[in-house]
Protein backbone atom coordinates (compact mmCIF):
# COMPACT_ATOMS: atom_id res chain seq x y z
CA UNK A 1 0.00 0.00 0.00
CA UNK A 2 1.48 3.42 -0.72
CA UNK A 3 2.07 5.85 2.04
CA UNK A 4 2.02 9.30 1.96
CA UNK A 5 3.87 12.22 3.68
CA UNK A 6 4.65 15.62 4.23
CA UNK A 7 7.88 17.07 3.97
CA UNK A 8 8.46 21.18 4.57
CA UNK A 9 11.95 22.16 3.25
CA UNK A 10 12.24 26.02 3.23
CA UNK A 11 9.18 26.26 3.19
CA UNK A 12 8.11 24.37 0.77
CA UNK A 13 5.62 21.18 1.31
CA UNK A 14 6.24 18.36 -0.69
CA UNK A 15 4.01 15.48 -0.93
CA UNK A 16 5.76 12.29 -0.93
CA UNK A 17 4.83 9.13 -2.09
CA UNK A 18 6.36 5.60 -1.43
CA UNK A 19 6.16 3.30 -4.29
CA UNK A 20 7.94 0.49 -6.21
CA UNK A 21 10.32 2.44 -7.77
CA UNK A 22 13.94 2.34 -8.44
CA UNK A 23 14.86 5.99 -7.95
CA UNK A 24 13.81 9.18 -6.01
CA UNK A 25 11.76 11.83 -8.51
CA UNK A 26 10.35 15.67 -8.15
CA UNK A 27 7.87 16.98 -10.61
CA UNK A 28 5.84 20.43 -9.73
CA UNK A 29 1.60 20.38 -10.72
CA UNK A 30 1.18 22.75 -13.26
CA UNK A 31 -2.29 24.10 -11.89
CA UNK A 32 -1.26 24.82 -8.50
CA UNK A 33 2.36 24.70 -7.94
CA UNK A 34 2.09 21.93 -6.01
CA UNK A 35 5.51 19.54 -5.43
CA UNK A 36 5.02 16.07 -5.51
CA UNK A 37 7.59 13.61 -5.10
CA UNK A 38 7.86 9.57 -5.41
CA UNK A 39 10.33 8.00 -2.90
CA UNK A 40 11.24 4.00 -3.31
CA UNK A 41 9.76 1.77 -0.79
CA UNK A 42 12.93 1.60 1.18
CA UNK A 43 15.09 4.20 0.77
CA UNK A 44 15.50 5.74 4.53
CA UNK A 45 14.04 9.29 5.22
CA UNK A 46 16.75 11.29 6.04
CA UNK A 47 18.37 10.69 2.49
CA UNK A 48 15.05 11.59 1.15
CA UNK A 49 14.97 14.52 2.84
CA UNK A 50 18.57 15.44 2.09
CA UNK A 51 18.16 15.05 -1.42
CA UNK A 52 15.02 17.23 -1.35
CA UNK A 53 17.55 19.80 0.15
CA UNK A 54 19.60 19.30 -2.45
CA UNK A 55 17.34 20.64 -4.29
CA UNK A 56 15.82 23.43 -2.64
CA UNK A 57 16.96 25.87 -5.34
CA UNK A 58 15.66 24.39 -8.40
CA UNK A 59 12.14 23.73 -5.83
CA UNK A 60 11.59 27.80 -5.01
CA UNK A 61 12.81 28.74 -8.65
CA UNK A 62 10.42 26.33 -10.49
CA UNK A 63 7.59 26.91 -8.06
CA UNK A 64 7.58 30.28 -8.40
CA UNK A 65 7.74 29.97 -12.49
CA UNK A 66 4.99 28.07 -12.13
CA UNK A 67 2.58 29.82 -10.07
CA UNK A 68 3.55 32.83 -12.14
CA UNK A 69 2.36 31.31 -15.29
CA UNK A 70 -0.99 29.85 -13.24
CA UNK A 71 -1.50 33.36 -12.32
CA UNK A 72 -1.43 35.01 -15.59
CA UNK A 73 -3.95 32.08 -16.92
CA UNK A 74 -6.10 33.11 -14.40
CA UNK A 75 -5.85 36.92 -15.67
CA UNK A 76 -6.71 35.92 -19.24
CA UNK A 77 -10.39 36.77 -20.06
CA UNK A 78 -12.17 33.62 -19.68
CA UNK A 79 -12.88 31.72 -23.10
CA UNK A 80 -16.54 32.54 -24.74
CA UNK A 81 -16.77 29.74 -26.86
CA UNK A 82 -17.80 32.33 -29.89
CA UNK A 83 -16.73 33.50 -33.34
CA UNK A 84 -13.46 34.71 -33.66
CA UNK A 85 -11.63 32.65 -30.84
CA UNK A 86 -9.80 29.60 -31.16
CA UNK A 87 -9.06 26.34 -29.51
CA UNK A 88 -6.50 23.25 -29.85
CA UNK A 89 -7.23 20.65 -31.85
CA UNK A 90 -5.05 17.58 -32.59
CA UNK A 91 -1.99 19.71 -32.16
CA UNK A 92 -2.57 22.95 -34.18
CA UNK A 93 -4.77 26.10 -33.52
CA UNK A 94 -8.61 26.13 -35.04
CA UNK A 95 -10.49 29.12 -35.67
CA UNK A 96 -14.18 29.51 -33.86
CA UNK A 97 -16.82 29.71 -36.32
CA UNK A 98 -19.77 30.10 -33.99
CA UNK A 99 -23.54 30.58 -35.33
CA UNK A 100 -26.11 31.63 -33.08
CA UNK A 101 -29.54 30.41 -33.66
CA UNK A 102 -32.90 31.76 -31.82
CA UNK A 103 -34.51 28.82 -29.76
CA UNK A 104 -37.84 28.57 -31.29
CA UNK A 105 -36.19 28.30 -34.53
CA UNK A 106 -36.62 24.92 -35.39
CA UNK A 107 -32.87 24.84 -35.76
CA UNK A 108 -30.52 22.06 -34.83
CA UNK A 109 -27.19 22.43 -32.60
CA UNK A 110 -24.29 21.34 -34.86
CA UNK A 111 -20.66 20.53 -34.97
CA UNK A 112 -18.05 20.29 -37.76
CA UNK A 113 -14.05 20.58 -38.16
CA UNK A 114 -14.04 22.11 -41.20
CA UNK A 115 -10.03 22.09 -42.74
CA UNK A 116 -8.45 24.75 -39.93
CA UNK A 117 -11.77 26.09 -38.14
CA UNK A 118 -13.92 24.76 -36.18
CA UNK A 119 -17.66 25.28 -37.44
CA UNK A 120 -21.23 25.21 -34.33
CA UNK A 121 -24.26 26.51 -34.40
CA UNK A 122 -26.01 26.89 -31.11
CA UNK A 123 -28.97 28.60 -29.23
CA UNK A 124 -28.22 32.08 -28.70
CA UNK A 125 -29.90 32.07 -25.52
CA UNK A 126 -26.91 29.22 -24.12
CA UNK A 127 -24.65 30.57 -21.30
CA UNK A 128 -20.96 30.30 -21.86
CA UNK A 129 -20.69 27.39 -19.43
CA UNK A 130 -23.59 25.30 -21.73
CA UNK A 131 -21.32 26.52 -24.75
CA UNK A 132 -17.96 25.43 -23.05
CA UNK A 133 -20.11 21.88 -22.60
CA UNK A 134 -20.99 21.69 -25.84
CA UNK A 135 -17.72 22.02 -26.88
CA UNK A 136 -15.81 19.84 -24.96
CA UNK A 137 -18.76 16.96 -25.45
CA UNK A 138 -17.96 17.27 -29.26
CA UNK A 139 -14.45 17.45 -28.61
CA UNK A 140 -14.69 14.01 -26.64
CA UNK A 141 -16.49 12.73 -29.11
CA UNK A 142 -13.64 13.84 -31.71
CA UNK A 143 -11.18 12.30 -29.50
CA UNK A 144 -13.14 8.83 -28.99
CA UNK A 145 -13.23 8.53 -32.69
CA UNK A 146 -9.76 8.75 -33.05
CA UNK A 147 -9.39 6.07 -30.12
CA UNK A 148 -11.32 3.59 -32.02
CA UNK A 149 -9.83 3.56 -35.00
CA UNK A 150 -6.06 3.49 -33.05
CA UNK A 151 -7.24 0.73 -30.02
CA UNK A 152 -7.39 -2.02 -32.49
CA UNK A 153 -4.57 -1.17 -34.30
CA UNK A 154 -2.38 -1.40 -31.40
CA UNK A 155 -4.08 -3.94 -29.69
CA UNK A 156 -3.00 -6.68 -32.69
CA UNK A 157 0.58 -5.14 -33.00
CA UNK A 158 1.05 -6.16 -29.02
CA UNK A 159 -1.24 -8.88 -28.76
CA UNK A 160 -2.39 -6.80 -25.24
CA UNK A 161 -6.46 -6.31 -25.20
CA UNK A 162 -8.34 -4.22 -22.13
CA UNK A 163 -11.73 -4.98 -21.20
CA UNK A 164 -12.94 -1.27 -21.22
CA UNK A 165 -11.78 2.09 -22.33
CA UNK A 166 -13.06 5.61 -21.12
CA UNK A 167 -12.30 8.99 -21.76
CA UNK A 168 -12.58 11.58 -18.43
CA UNK A 169 -11.06 14.87 -17.40
CA UNK A 170 -7.42 13.89 -15.45
CA UNK A 171 -5.79 16.25 -13.25
CA UNK A 172 -2.04 14.75 -13.11
CA UNK A 173 -2.17 11.62 -15.83
CA UNK A 174 -2.88 11.61 -19.12
CA UNK A 175 -3.76 8.19 -18.78
CA UNK A 176 -4.28 5.28 -16.03
CA UNK A 177 -4.94 1.32 -15.98
CA UNK A 178 -6.74 -0.53 -13.48
CA UNK A 179 -5.22 -4.13 -12.92
CA UNK A 180 -6.58 -7.18 -13.04
CA UNK A 181 -9.79 -5.12 -14.29
CA UNK A 182 -8.11 -3.95 -17.54
CA UNK A 183 -9.63 -0.96 -16.79
CA UNK A 184 -7.82 1.74 -19.00
CA UNK A 185 -9.13 5.38 -18.72
CA UNK A 186 -7.37 8.66 -20.89
CA UNK A 187 -7.73 12.01 -20.60
CA UNK A 188 -9.61 13.87 -22.38
CA UNK A 189 -6.79 17.04 -22.53
CA UNK A 190 -4.86 14.52 -25.28
CA UNK A 191 -7.75 16.07 -28.26
CA UNK A 192 -5.62 18.89 -27.98
CA UNK A 193 -2.35 17.36 -28.75
CA UNK A 194 -0.79 15.67 -32.04
CA UNK A 195 -2.55 12.47 -32.20
CA UNK A 196 1.05 10.55 -31.73
CA UNK A 197 0.79 11.78 -28.40
CA UNK A 198 -2.44 10.11 -27.83
CA UNK A 199 -1.26 7.06 -29.92
CA UNK A 200 1.78 6.94 -26.98
CA UNK A 201 -0.58 7.15 -24.05
CA UNK A 202 -2.46 4.55 -25.79
CA UNK A 203 0.34 2.06 -25.97
CA UNK A 204 1.74 3.17 -22.91
CA UNK A 205 -1.07 2.48 -20.18
CA UNK A 206 -1.92 -0.84 -22.73
CA UNK A 207 1.75 -2.12 -21.79
CA UNK A 208 1.12 -1.92 -17.75
CA UNK A 209 -1.41 -5.13 -18.38
CA UNK A 210 1.99 -7.20 -18.53
CA UNK A 211 4.48 -4.54 -16.51
CA UNK A 212 3.00 -2.65 -14.08
CA UNK A 213 6.72 -0.62 -13.26
CA UNK A 214 8.46 1.96 -15.34
CA UNK A 215 11.37 -0.03 -15.54
CA UNK A 216 14.03 -0.69 -18.69
CA UNK A 217 11.63 -4.35 -19.23
CA UNK A 218 8.45 -1.45 -20.09
CA UNK A 219 10.40 1.00 -21.92
CA UNK A 220 11.83 -1.42 -23.91
CA UNK A 221 8.26 -2.66 -25.10
CA UNK A 222 8.09 0.64 -25.49
CA UNK A 223 10.28 1.32 -27.78
CA UNK A 224 10.01 -2.08 -29.80
CA UNK A 225 6.38 -0.82 -30.49
CA UNK A 226 6.75 2.85 -30.82
CA UNK A 227 10.42 3.72 -31.57
CA UNK A 228 9.66 7.23 -31.55
CA UNK A 229 8.01 7.41 -28.32
CA UNK A 230 10.10 9.73 -26.30
CA UNK A 231 9.30 12.42 -28.83
CA UNK A 232 5.69 12.28 -28.54
CA UNK A 233 6.12 12.52 -24.68
CA UNK A 234 8.23 15.60 -25.43
CA UNK A 235 5.10 17.44 -26.90
CA UNK A 236 2.61 16.15 -24.04
CA UNK A 237 5.69 18.52 -21.44
CA UNK A 238 5.75 21.53 -24.01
Amino acid sequence: MEKQKVYVIRGIPILATRKRVKNLSLRIRKDDGQVLASIPLRMPDDMARDFFESRAGWLLAHQKEVKEQANQRKAVTPQQFASGESLMLWGARRELLVRMFPIHSGRKRTFRIQDNRIEAAVPESWTVEERRRFFTENLAEELKREMKRTIPVIEGLTGLHAAKWTVRPMKTRWGSCTMPARTIRINYELVKYPKECLHGVILHELLHIVERYHNAHFYALMTKYMPDWRAAREKLKR
